[in-house]
């Protein structure tokens, strides 16, 4: 992992930007979580950087990507290839996963198209796998594009977008500190 992971941290967040720039203890309300997510991570970068396995104290991952890897041209079979590991790394970990649906662009309809197949790829892993997936386009997106007033900047998100995503996810983490 790049960063120290807090000897209380039982709650592991991975992704990019978009999980990286938030308080997540904040935001769901926790003094157990260690945001391990960067700015420009790619699902491969994060496969890498989990090696042999997650924290030993792990007992959920929260997990976001794939946006990078869309626009530095990755296929959509690749992506959901590395998060195939990822689940299957937690399995054999006994840790619980969630699966974040990848968040599509406010204005770039090509990219929400690849977006658009890999949430698919996604719910379907997640469903044979009996993986939580939290939809969170269905919450700030319409028609296939994020809201305006939601995104700073067409890919990033605002506060109040972390505000619905957080209960969103506070609905699916059943662990107690």
């Amino acid at each position: 992992m790049q960063k120290l992971f807090p000897e209380n941290a039982i709650i592991l967040i991975l992704g990019d930007s978009i999980l990286a720039q938030e308080n997540w203890s904040k935001w769901l309300g926790r003094l157990d979580i260690s945001n391990q997510a960067y700015g420009g991570a790619i699902t491969q970068q994060i496969r890498w950087n989990i090696g042999k396995g997650f924290p030993e104290k792990t007992k959920l991952v929260i997990l976001n990507g794939g946006i990078n890897d869309l626009f530095s041209g990755v296929p959509v079979e690749h992506i959901l290839e590395n998060y195939g590991f990822f689940i299957q790394q937690s399995k054999r970990q006994s840790i619980r996963l969630i699966i974040n649906s990848c968040i599509y662009t406010e204005n770039q309809a090509e990219i929400n198209q690849k977006i658009k197949v890999l949430n698919e790829g996604l719910l379907k892993l997640c469903n044979q796998e009996k993986i939580s997936f939290c939809d969170i386009n269905s919450k700030l997106c319409e028609n296939g594009f994020l809201l305006s007033v939601y995104s700073i900047d067409g890919v990033h998100l605002q506060k109040n977008a972390y505000q619905v995503w957080a209960e969103m996810l506070l609905e699916l983490i059943t662990i107690t500190p």
